[in-house]
């Protein structure tokens, strides 16, 4: 099994993870998931992950369990799973990304996007740890 992780690589990777980053977040939110700093933090790791689908399916997995407080969260579980299945079918350098990266307002756009999610991500650890 291989999986592996790249994050603050090059640009164009960065906006690959992070619109596959979007696509677990949406369906936590379609299904009603509280986005939590484990929520959050699973989302971000399924979205930078590389390798093959049973790998990248088995990880995820095991990153669930890491992420759940008392009990085994079915619902989680399932949603992360069906995430890594749907981001493992979108091709890099998709139409998407191609086009956030050559156009240079949108890579503006992207950019101020990715330092909202970071500055979010931020401010929810800081509540948790206040908590």
């Amino acid at each position: 099994m291989y999986v592996q992780y790249s994050f603050f690589d090059k640009e164009i990777w960065s906006i690959y993870a992070t619109l596959n980053t979007c696509i677990p977040l949406i369906l936590f939110i379609i299904f009603r998931q509280t986005l939590d700093i484990q929520t959050l933090t699973l989302s971000s790791l399924i979205g930078m992950m590389r390798g093959n689908l049973l790998s990248k399916i088995i990880f995820t997995t095991f990153l669930s369990l890491l992420s759940f407080q008392n009990k085994l969260d079915i619902k989680r579980l399932f949603i992360s799973i069906i995430s890594i299945i749907i981001i493992h079918y979108i091709p890099y350098n998709n139409f998407i990304q191609l086009k956030i990266y050559n156009n240079k307002y949108l890579l503006f756009l992207f950019r101020i996007t990715i330092f909202l999610w970071i500055f979010y991500f931020m401010y929810k650890i800081i509540i948790t740890i206040n908590s």
